[in-house]
């Protein structure tokens, strides 16, 4: 696949659902605070994509890294939601009675996608992280076999 279209994928996977989450609760609860979190957190991670392809950076750990980002803007989403709470209500008992839930207004449910979504990006992590043998030299001190000279 082109790295273009892979780092685009990326980009639009990662960014597309945090806009719609906080465009939509932003409209529910009349609260801009909602809308500035979901431009922050996308332009953290496109930011972070950038970086780590400029970098050279494993998939992996590129993955990784998203997923903590997206756990730190979780809690924060959780702040949020706990702070305005009433007006979110308020907003999904107007417009979306039928998916008025509890679950949807619980400061909690914030939470407890951050902490999945640190524990998932440590998993990440771990697998995209270089497998070692017991007395092998590390990648960066391995010395290259001599070449001949060259004859010209």
């Amino acid at each position: 696949m082109n790295p273009t279209i892979r780092w685009q994928a990326a980009l639009l996977g990662g960014a597309l659902p945090v806009l719609l989450l906080g465009f939509l609760t932003s409209a529910l609860a009349n609260r801009t605070a909602f809308a500035v979190w979901a431009l922050a957190t996308a332009l953290g991670h496109a930011l972070l994509l950038h970086r780590g392809a400029r970098r050279g950076w494993p998939g992996g750990v590129r993955l990784g890294l998203s997923m903590l980002g997206f756990a730190a803007a979780a809690a924060a989403f959780g702040v949020l939601v706990e702070h305005h709470r009433d007006a979110l209500t308020r907003g999904l008992d107007a417009f979306l009675p039928q998916l008025a839930h509890p679950l949807w207004t619980q400061p909690s449910t914030g939470y407890f996608a951050a902490v999945a979504l640190v524990l998932s990006s440590l998993l990440a992590l771990l697998a995209a992280a270089p497998v070692r043998r017991p007395g092998a030299l590390p990648a960066t001190r391995r010395r290259r076999p001599p070449q001949p000279p060259s004859r010209r």
